[in-house]
């Protein structure tokens, strides 16, 4: 591998690294009840796939609570969820 690779790679490792950080220093959960509903439901769709006509590959169900809970919980409730 490349030196661009290699910085780029790292780029985004430390980039993801302050953001959880970030995210875990100021986490408090608002509704425990709302993230368990949403980190069950994520997990229980985890292994659902479905096609998308015209797009290659499959999708996973649980990308609609992925969705869903981007903007219902907060930041670090999102990255816990099950995905």
């Amino acid at each position: 591998m490349n030196w661009k690779s290699r910085g780029y790679i790292l780029l985004i490792l430390l980039g993801g690294a302050s953001v959880l950080t970030e995210l875990s220093l100021h986490w408090k959960c608002e509704n425990p009840m709302r993230f368990a509903i949403f980190a069950a439901l994520a997990f229980a769709t985890g292994f659902w796939r479905f096609r998308i006509p015209g797009m290659e590959g499959t999708l996973s169900a649980s990308f609609l609570f992925v969705m869903i809970s981007m903007v219902q919980l907060s930041g670090m409730e999102t990255l816990l969820s099950p995905a």
